[in-house]
């Protein structure tokens, strides 16, 4: 809901909000330029479902999402940047210091990845 609010509160247009069940791939029904995932790396049980709906989701190599993370458990990050390469998708780590006055204060360790098929 608050991601349909930001949407609407900026204006912004061609923008879809969906819900996703990672678990279930038949929920993908069109192509998306550009997917936004946030706070979703939380269970290691979940990511391999989680990288196979980025992967469906990002059907040509010009597709990208962008993954803002929490590390809250080293491992549990390892786990999400693993299985990203077991499905055949690419990550860069993209630098936030520039945006570090809108993120969450106390909250020391925010990691941005841009992904895109390989």
């Amino acid at each position: 809901e608050r991601a349909r609010k930001t949407v609407e509160v900026n204006k912004l247009e061609n923008v879809n909000v969906v819900g996703l069940d990672w678990r279930d791939p038949s929920a993908v029904v069109e192509e998306c330029e550009i997917v936004v995932a946030a706070d979703v790396v939380f269970d290691p049980a979940l990511l391999p479902d989680l990288c196979k709906i980025i992967k469906l989701l990002l059907k040509r190599p010009d597709n990208v999402c962008f993954l803002f993370s929490t590390v809250r458990n080293s491992a549990t990050y390892e786990c999400m940047l693993h299985c990203l390469s077991q499905s055949e998708l690419k990550y860069d780590a993209v630098d936030v210091t520039s945006v570090e006055h809108y993120l969450v204060k106390g909250v020391n360790d925010v990691r941005l990845l841009k992904i895109s098929r390989c």
